[in-house]
């Protein structure tokens, strides 16, 4: 099988996510590409790992990070909040966000009830950047074929 256009998606919550990377890479021809996106799930696991070459520029791979708060999408309509938390307000102040932001963000940190209790309906609240839940987002690294074959 060949795959030319390899996304792996929230690849650091995959079971054993560095023996699957090996595995699908090569099937990936030199002028393929591969995706690998996912939220944090913490510090020194293997997508934290990779992350941090990519970062660095240590690896083949391009790192790019998104934060959520840029996607208009992440929000939703409703009165004014009253009283903030104190992350609420230092995110708030730092970044300029709306209480319908906040509102979007606050049932992935647990103090808002979701209608499911399912995993997809939360969100993460740390990234590979910071860490530290006040910087969250999306990270990607992305990387031809050909290139990572090169950097081995």
């Amino acid at each position: 099988m060949t795959i030319n256009n390899l996304h792996c998606s929230e690849f650091a919550f995959r079971p054993k996510p560095e023996e699957a990377l090996i595995a699908l890479t090569e099937a990936v021809p030199a002028d393929g590409r591969i995706i690998i996106e996912s939220t944090a799930n913490g510090r020194g696991n293997y997508f934290h790992q990779v992350w941090g070459k990519a970062e660095h520029r240590a690896s083949a791979y391009k790192s790019h990070f998104f934060v959520w708060w840029e996607d208009p999408g992440y929000a939703l309509a409703g009165p004014a909040l009253g009283e903030l938390t104190a992350s609420e307000q230092q995110l708030k102040g730092k970044h300029h966000l709306s209480d319908d932001q906040l509102r979007w963000r606050r049932p992935s940190l647990g103090s808002w009830p979701t209608t499911t209790g399912s995993a997809s309906t939360r969100r993460s609240t740390t990234s590979p950047r910071t860490m530290s839940g006040l910087a969250a987002g999306r990270t990607l690294l992305c990387a031809k074929a050909s290139s990572l074959a090169d950097a081995q």
